[in-house]
């Protein structure tokens, strides 16, 4: 099992402020727009005048930027090249999008890397090979709830079990009167992942499959495969699929492995 990565102490005041920083910078995604002081208040839970000094802040440092049409805050591009950077130094990336190619185009797959990010998966990489096109398509950056997703779970069963009950805690919270019906799917996702090392989910017309990806000394990635079971009918039986995504983790992980052992 892969040993997380060490989490910083938060006792000091000033590591607090950080912490609280970094929440109001993830609640940005992809389609929400503009936020203001207040909304960012109620997303995090934090005073008013908290976010309004933390986002002075943040926008003093280039992280934020101020939209005066929208009377609100947007990411600051320093944080573009960031994110670009990130890629670009990840020895995992380097090693796995090669063997994703190699799975997308053997078998007509989407196929994406992803690490957990608090109660979210971010995507380090996707590559696209379904050809229907009528399954989702994610790019690096995209963040997806752990909850609910097959990436997610696959995450965190490869967690020691203190830190995922952390995390399933904080994701009660956030689902609220949601979490009985959506537990109920993470336990059926979790009993997958036990009885095959791989879990999946359908939506519309698409199946998602996830697995770890464990290289000791770094935290757990997550590879996935996507696909059309309607468009392309032979797909309903992936059983074959699943096979291949297993073996192409185990590829990755033996890849990897070697970069934290001094090989």
């Amino acid at each position: 099992m892969a040993t997380p990565a060490a989490k910083p102490r938060t006792g000091t005041p000033s590591n607090r402020s950080l912490a609280r920083g970094l929440g109001i910078l993830r609640c940005f995604k992809p389609g929400v727009g503009a936020l203001a002081n207040g909304e960012l208040a109620h997303m995090t839970g934090l005073p008013k005048a908290t976010v309004t000094r933390l986002t002075q802040t943040l926008v003093a440092g280039g992280f934020l930027r101020y939209d005066p049409r929208e009377q609100g805050y947007r990411l600051g591009y320093a944080l573009l090249s960031m994110g670009h950077a990130v890629i670009l130094d990840s020895d995992i990336v380097r090693i796995a999008r090669p063997i994703m190619c190699e799975l997308g185009q053997a078998h007509g797959l989407n196929v994406g890397l992803s690490v957990g990010d608090h109660i979210d998966m971010v995507y380090l990489a996707a590559v696209q090979f379904d050809q229907t096109r009528l399954t989702r398509r994610f790019a690096p950056g995209t963040r997806r709830p752990m909850y609910g997703t097959a990436i997610g779970s696959a995450y965190l069963s490869a967690l020691p079990l203190a830190e995922r009950a952390a995390l399933m805690d904080a994701m009660r919270r956030r689902c609220g009167e949601r979490w009985p019906s959506v537990h109920a799917a993470m336990r059926g996702c979790a009993h997958k992942m036990d009885e095959q090392g791989f879990c999946d989910m359908a939506w519309d017309d698409a199946v998602s499959v996830a697995t770890p990806v464990l290289v000791p000394g770094h935290a757990p990635c997550v590879v996935n495969i996507s696909f059309n079971v309607v468009a392309r009918p032979e797909n309903r039986q992936w059983r074959h699929l699943a096979d291949a995504l297993l073996a192409s983790a185990a590829r990755m992980q033996q890849a990897c492995s070697g970069l934290y052992q001094g090989g």
